[in-house]
């Protein structure tokens, strides 16, 4: 579970990564797609309305699902 206060959207989320050297604000596809390409099999994004705050749920295959067996 990653949670997040901003997704990059709002407009003044630039503050923080000017004030925090390296730091990068992911938006919420960005983190989708890179938890399916890391073998994720259910990622699921979770917003607040009218705010930025993000939620994203992955889940991974259990050992079951990949070896064969139920």
């Amino acid at each position: 579970m990653i949670c997040n206060e901003t997704d990059g959207s709002g407009p003044h989320d630039d503050v923080w990564t000017r004030r925090i050297s390296g730091m990068r604000i992911y938006s919420g596809e960005w983190m989708e797609s890179d938890l399916r390409e890391a073998g994720f099999r259910s990622v699921d994004t979770y917003r607040k309305d009218g705010r930025s705050w993000i939620c994203v749920i992955a889940r991974k295959r259990d050992r079951s699902e990949t070896s064969g067996k139920i």
